[in-house]
């Protein structure tokens, strides 16, 4: 397993689907997810957006094959071994800058690409290069996989049959991905990347090890199993993170009642103080009109707001409403987030929240946020597994935005044809054996269709469509059926039952698998020696364009 790659890796180790603003809140308790097998290969499918194909300088690729890097354990490394891991993690640091920054990645790579790695500073302290880093940074990942590699070798551990045929199917893919890259052979597509030195054996080699590191650390992983109490611990002192809240909040803000501005000699708007002055003071009133009135729901709130006079003429003027908000996503207002939080709370309470901004004596209100609680959530509801056959809808009209509308027939005759298939399950053995065949034979779903349309794990944070995951988290029966609508059409729904764990375990478990499963690995790494023998051979003039 990769080291520099476990941020990628280390998504989903408990299987709660979270909303964006939920992951971040999560972002440390769900690092964990073991790695996909096929992750060394698929970092070479993929093409480098940031910066177009990686390409590298010529090397004598017979000197690198026989040179010896590295020793990592009991194994030596050879330059063109060690260059898979180098080139890796020059392109895994590449994307992920692409992720963070989008369009601005170039400016934030820290290096210039038309320049080679080996010609440009990385430490000034160390007097070590960008080369110098990812040459380190591979030598590392390295021994990551050969500790996890060793280990799995030892215990008898082996590929899952699943595993086993991903990993095949990925090796045979590079064909096509030296096809869509424009290269003539697989061979001459991963030699464009890792260098001469590299070859479809070795390369495959170096897939096999990664695969064989990750699969051990997900089995090991997903051996941890924790009592009861052991959650009850994690929880004390931060009983709040694994609850959910439902508030509704609306900003006053003084900026909306500053009048029309001036402009100075450089053409910048201004503002008098006697204008700020102002504006405070009927912020301050629009405030307390909020506050005098009974809200109770988005829909009170808003009928509220718009009785504002800055909202007069503003037909969009509304409150946000955030529904089951793990209680770290809730970031607009720290002392709204304490209140919101407060075990005391009860639907229907408002409170507002000054917003200042300077510091010192020049501290002045920026505006005020207006909040009603309207209910938590404890999640200590089981999560649920159901398995579902979509019928698509077929038709409609696409408008220029791309977006597809249908009629009520075209609907009608999807829900018909549903109608009829549950009837026909109805009508046989009325299994979920039954089912998962109905699902292969009909279900237009086909990222679930060869696992009969089984989705688990759902809780009330699952990014499905709102009528499947409602349906879904009602208080159902093993081998209860249903049919629901959503955007793309109806779904036979077939309930195979509830979870083993509540949501409320399943975000403290990944916390406690990400704790023990760090540690774990950590010391298997520590136990095993990287010794550097000849790094001459390594591409210093690697040179991204």
């Amino acid at each position: 397993m990769s080291a520099s790659n476990k941020k990628k890796l280390r998504k989903e180790l408990n299987t709660a689907a979270m909303t964006e603003k939920q992951r971040k809140e999560l972002k440390e308790a769900k690092k964990l997810k073991a790695y996909t097998i096929t992750f060394a290969v698929v970092m070479v499918l993929v093409v480098a957006i940031l910066v177009g194909v990686l390409v590298k300088a010529p090397i004598a690729g017979m000197l690198d094959r026989n040179s010896h890097a590295v020793t990592i354990g009991e194994h030596e490394l050879s330059a063109a071994e060690l260059n898979y891991y180098y080139v890796d993690a020059i392109r895994g640091y590449c994307n992920e800058i692409q992720q963070t920054y989008g369009n601005y990645a170039m400016y934030f790579l820290g290096f210039d690409t038309a320049k080679p790695l080996g010609e440009q500073e990385y430490n000034k302290d160390k007097g070590t290069t960008w080369a110098d880093h990812f040459i380190e940074e591979a030598i590392k990942n390295a021994k990551s996989d050969y500790s996890l590699y060793d280990k799995a070798v030892a215990e008898g551990h082996k590929l899952s049959d699943e595993e086993q045929t991903s990993f095949d199917t990925s090796i045979k893919n590079l064909d096509l991905a030296a096809q869509y890259n424009n290269f003539s052979s697989a061979k001459s597509y991963i030699r464009s990347v890792y260098g001469n030195g590299s070859s479809l054996k070795s390369y495959e080699e170096y897939c096999r090890i990664g695969a064989l590191a990750s699969s051990y650390f997900r089995s090991y992983a997903d051996s941890l199993k924790y009592e009861d109490q052991a959650y009850r611990d994690h929880e004390k002192g931060q009983y709040n993170k694994y609850s959910s809240y439902s508030y509704v909040y609306y900003l006053v803000s003084v900026n909306d009642y500053r009048g029309e501005p001036t402009k100075d000699e450089n053409g910048q708007e201004t503002y008098t103080d006697e204008q700020m002055k102002k504006a405070r003071e009927l912020a301050e009133v629009q405030k307390n009109a909020l506050m005098g009135v009974e809200i109770s729901n988005k829909e009170t709130f808003d009928k509220a707001i718009k009785t504002l006079k800055i909202n007069e003429k503003n037909a969009k003027a509304e409150s946000t409403e955030e529904k089951n908000a793990l209680y770290g996503t809730i970031t607009f207002n720290s002392d709204a987030q304490k209140w919101i939080g407060n075990s005391e709370r009860k639907p229907g309470d408002k409170e507002f929240f000054t917003v200042m901004s300077g510091s010192g004596d020049d501290r002045v209100v920026t505006g005020y946020y207006v909040v009603v609680y309207t209910g938590s959530e404890n999640n200590n509801m089981p999560m649920a597994n159901v398995r579902h056959l979509l019928v698509q809808f077929e038709g409609g009209t696409k408008d220029q935005n791309g977006n597809v509308t249908y009629t009520d027939a075209e609907k009608q005759k999807a829900k018909d044809q549903a109608q009829k298939l549950l009837d026909e399950w109805k009508a046989g053995n009325a299994t979920e054996d039954s089912f998962v065949e109905l699902v292969k034979k009909h279900s237009a779903d086909n990222g679930s269709k060869e696992q009969g349309g089984l989705i688990e794990d759902i809780n009330p944070a699952s990014q499905l469509v709102e009528g499947f995951r409602d349906w879904a988290l009602e208080k159902h029966q093993k081998g209860d059926v249903g049919i629901v609508e959503s955007i793309y059409g109806y779904h036979i729904m077939f309930y195979v039952g509830d979870d083993d764990l509540t949501y409320r375990n399943a975000m403290i478990k990944a916390e406690l698998v990400e704790k023990d499963i760090t540690e774990w690995h950590e010391k298997l790494v520590e136990g095993v020696t990287a010794t550097t023998v000849d790094l001459s051979r390594m591409d210093y003039k690697y040179i991204l364009h």
